[in-house]
């Protein structure tokens, strides 16, 4: 904790595997067409779908939550590159009460493993979410081979209880 920030670290050892059905199931929810997709064990699996542009990102009109739980579309997180230090981001948990998430710093995790396997071993973003339902937030990530760092400032809002 430094003032109102705060930075958790976490250990960067989550399981990355291709998603091939990626497309059919953002087609099914009604995300963009993925441009690159893969699932990351965060215990459970997290659908990293990543879009061709933010607006792309921003523009998307998810599916009702029953569809997304017909198409076991069950954790997604949308997101595409602003530039090479920013990405645009949204997540979607509707079959753990959470339609979408206004910062979700497990899905940053995620994405830093998901890049890591992909040969950045280590960088930094600023993630952008929560623009779509009112509610900005910014996550700081930074990760290496070991470790990935989210954080940013915090306020506590509410209290959610997510069942698994």
């Amino acid at each position: 904790l430094e003032g109102d920030g705060a930075m958790i670290d976490v250990p960067l050892d989550q399981p990355v595997r291709s998603a091939p059905q990626a497309g059919v199931l953002a087609a099914a929810v009604d995300l963009p067409e993925p441009i690159s997709s893969r699932f990351v064990d965060m215990p459970e699996p997290y659908l990293l779908i990543e879009a061709e542009s933010p607006a792309a990102v921003a523009a998307a009109s998810p599916a009702p939550e029953d569809v997304f739980q017909e198409a076991g579309a069950d954790m997604v997180y949308l997101y595409a590159f602003e530039s090479p230090g920013s990405v645009r981001a949204r997540f979607f948990a509707p079959g753990h009460g959470v339609f979408e998430d206004p910062a979700t710093g497990s899905a940053a995790v995620a994405l830093a493993a998901a890049l890591r396997t992909e040969g950045r071993i280590s960088g930094e973003l600023e993630v952008s979410q929560g623009s779509e339902i009112g509610h900005p937030s910014i996550i700081n990530l930074q990760w290496d081979a070991a470790r990935a760092s989210i954080g940013g400032t915090v306020r506590k809002d509410e209290v959610r209880w997510l069942e698994t």
